[in-house]
């Protein structure tokens, strides 16, 4: 598949694609970092899971767990997040329990 193809069906542009393969922004030089949204519509065009996604970066790519309209902020982890990116690549086959508990949290809060 092309890097056109792969943009237009992730919903991300050709030159963020080629950002993510470069983990370079061509106008700051620095490294991108990618939100979980991002992670999300990638695997999705790949045809593997979210989890398998995040497996396979490298264990220091910071990844951002804003919403990607708030881009203009500092989207770097805080150790904190960190931490819990750390946590949750270490649980194996019981993510998925985790994020079923997670989702269980977030609706019983609404």
């Amino acid at each position: 598949m092309s890097m056109e193809e792969f943009a237009k069906r992730a919903g991300l542009s050709k030159g963020y694609i080629s950002q993510m393969e470069n983990n370079c922004n061509p106008k700051t030089g620095s490294a991108i970092i990618p939100s979980a949204d991002t992670f999300y519509k990638c695997s999705s065009v790949m045809g593997i899971s979210f989890d398998d996604l995040i497996n396979m970066v490298d264990e220091n790519q910071p990844i951002s767990l804003r919403a990607l309209s708030d881009a203009s902020s500092d989207n770097s982890l805080s150790s904190d997040e960190l931490d819990l990116v750390h946590k949750y690549r270490a649980l194996g086959s019981r993510k998925s329990e985790l994020l079923e508990y997670l989702d269980f949290l977030l609706l019983k809060k609404l």
